[in-house]
């Protein structure tokens, strides 16, 4: 028995200091992250750029399949150091199934023009839309690759380990291969093998069909962790080629909330596209998600999200005269509790806005403001009031501040916060800030005090 306690106690000790390990590679490289951003947007010379790519279609069981990924590069003397951002979710008709959230920051090092080298961290923690999951799968992947390119193949070999998670792996070997533009044909293969622990063998293979430079059809197999083979046929939209000149904006958001009971921190993005652009008017669709992440028993504990919010707006906006706009707005935004056994919500909403240039978060004016009233078809009436200014400018820092009022029969929210710009093309903009929500009508929520934030965004402006 006491022999039984003794390996007990020793697993706990390892899995405690495995779990610190995470934590602090984690922290060390946020920093790190933080400040390369900061001297990437301070080099005039700077190749900052941001990327994304969507994909949609159905998966062998017929399931809706959809998978955004973001990612931020900034260019350094010694190398490049990116973080991304994407995830894959798979519903049925009642928007029931699995969410597998990813997380990635490393650094790139390119040695001459066939030889690259790649060190990243990758978070991976899988949730369920509507459905009860009290374990919820997670791992963290340490992991050193190099590459080999030429014109027409590249692959890369790569090893590593994990630290912290739900599961106890140790070791990992990863191969990856890319065959673009088979023949001079537009169809390309991509193929990548994880080997984990000698004995377990995880693999991605996908043909793809290049449209154009920003459009693939793709068919792909994959068995990823603890789930069974499946296969994926979609489309996939990507921010290069001629659809570049649609995009508008990228937009990651992340909010630390220190003394909030509930919610620790808060991640957004948001893509915006335009078309029919021309000097009167335009069209936009934006698609924006929201995924709070719950406080747990300790700060740098589990990093989970409570829930899933999209809200996809389309809107036509009308130019008045140089400081004048007006616009048409829809929106319709959906909530999906994760990890629970609850049913999703979601809402329709139209109306007009008045603002004096076409984008708020755009620094363009001294004064800036956006106010939209319109009718919600589930909680009657909405009103979203935005105001901005800038308090000093240079080259390429701005300070301001930003203050939003939004109401519904729902809830009430407001949001006010102080921020540093940094950069052109590619923006940093850390911030801090207080917020208020507190809810009316909503069965899972209670109503909430103010609450301090503060976090960082990253921008990419196309135009």
């Amino acid at each position: 028995m006491s022999k039984r306690l003794s390996q007990a106690r020793l697993s706990l000790h390892c899995d405690g200091k495995r779990k610190n390990i995470a934590r602090i590679v984690f922290l060390i490289i946020y920093i790190i992250l933080a400040r390369a951003v900061i001297q990437a947007n301070n080099n005039r010379e700077s190749t900052s750029n941001a990327n994304v790519s969507i994909e949609i279609g159905i998966d062998s069981l017929e399931r809706r399949y959809y998978r955004p990924e973001f990612r931020f590069n900034f260019p350094l003397s010694f190398a490049t150091i990116f973080s991304q951002i994407s995830y894959d979710q798979i519903t049925n008709g009642n928007l029931q199934g699995r969410i597998d959230y990813r997380v990635m920051v490393g650094l790139e090092k390119a040695f001459n023009h066939t030889l690259k080298f790649e060190a990243r961290l990758n978070h991976m923690c899988r949730h369920m839309t509507s459905l009860d999951n009290p374990s919820v799968f997670n791992l963290n992947e340490v992991i050193g690759k190099l590459w080999v390119l030429t014109k027409n193949v590249k692959l890369g070999f790569g090893a590593g380990g994990y630290t912290g998670g739900s599961v106890d792996y140790k070791s990992l070997f990863q191969l990856n291969g890319e065959f673009p533009r088979i023949a001079g044909t537009e169809i390309s293969f991509l193929c990548e093998f994880k080997i984990v622990n000698f004995k377990e063998i995880l693999h991605e293979a996908e043909l793809s069909f290049s449209l154009s430079k920003s459009t693939d059809l793709f068919i792909r197999n994959a068995r990823h962790y603890e789930l069974k083979n499946n296969t994926y046929i979609g489309l996939r939209m990507k921010s290069k080629g001629n659809i570049e000149k649609y995009i508008d904006s990228l937009r990651i958001s992340t909010g630390i909330h220190p003394f909030y009971k509930k919610h620790k921190l808060s991640v957004e993005g948001e893509f915006r596209l335009t078309f029919f652009d021309i000097p009167k008017s335009r069209v936009v669709v934006s698609v924006h998600f929201n995924a709070p992440i719950l406080r747990g028993e300790a700060f740098l504990g589990k990093f989970y999200p409570g829930k899933m919010v999209y809200s996809i707006f389309m809107q036509y906006d009308r130019k008045i005269s140089e400081s004048l706009f007006l616009a048409w707005i829809s929106k319709y935004c959906v909530n999906m509790p994760l990890d629970k056994d609850r049913e999703f919500s979601a809402s329709l909403a139209t109306g007009m806005a008045v603002k004096n240039q076409l984008d708020f978060e755009r620094l363009e004016k001294k004064i800036r403001y956006d106010i939209f009233a319109g009718y919600n078809f589930k909680h009657k009436f909405e009103i979203d009031a935005k105001l901005g200014a800038s308090i000093l400018k240079s080259d390429r820092i701005q300070f301001g501040l930003n203050f939003r009022f939004s109401c519904s029969d729902e809830k009430r929210f407001v949001d006010f916060r102080l921020f540093v710009d940094y950069g052109k093309k590619v923006t940093f903009r850390p911030f801090i800030g207080v917020q208020h929500i507190e809810y009316f009508n909503s069965p899972y929520q209670q109503p909430s005090k103010n609450r301090f934030s503060f976090g960082f965004e990253l921008f990419r402006w196309f135009h």
